[in-house]
């Protein structure tokens, strides 16, 4: 990727639309835009904070955007597994095998708002461990209504087959 497309790419995840926009959004000086335009490149401490706190589409080099959508990725089934662990005495599908696809189908209904969630909260100085259970906490309490909805919609299913 050139990074007039990285940049371009850095201003649709930030909903700007000009380089000195982009340079208030995400902490540095307008000139720093510019200087990155020429040089063709992006600091490696700026990409990785970017990546941390946008999602790996903010990752400018292929490397970087596997790495943080693999942790990215192990987040989420973090935080999945930890709400299976909290919930399988009510729907364990070693009792009834047809529970381990209403599980992965709960998974993928759900999948799309944990991801932004921990878009939203960031990376910053937390591993994938911590973030799950900030994520699942944050579903319990409420913060996240329509995970805990299609959770409890799922549950009841499977309490009344």
């Amino acid at each position: 990727m050139h990074v007039n497309e990285y940049l371009d790419t850095l201003k649709q995840l930030t909903g700007v639309n000009s380089d000195v926009q982009l340079a208030e959004r995400i902490g540095v000086a307008k000139q720093t835009i510019s200087t990155w335009r020429r040089r063709g490149n992006v600091p490696l401490s700026v990409e990785l904070r970017l990546a941390d706190e946008l999602g790996p589409e903010a990752s400018f080099s292929n490397e970087f955007r596997y790495a943080h959508t693999s942790r990215e990725r192990q987040a989420i089934l973090a935080v999945f597994l930890s709400l299976y662990d909290a919930n399988k005495g009510r729907c364990d599908p070693v009792e009834n095998r047809d529970r381990y696809l209403k599980w992965s189908q709960a998974f993928l209904h759900c999948e799309g708002e944990i991801t932004d969630a921990i878009r939203k909260i960031g990376f910053v100085s937390q591993d994938s461990f911590t973030m799950a259970e900030m994520i699942r906490t944050l579903i319990e309490r409420g913060g996240l209504p329509s995970v805990a909805h299609a959770l409890d919609v799922f549950l009841a299913e499977s309490d009344n087959p």
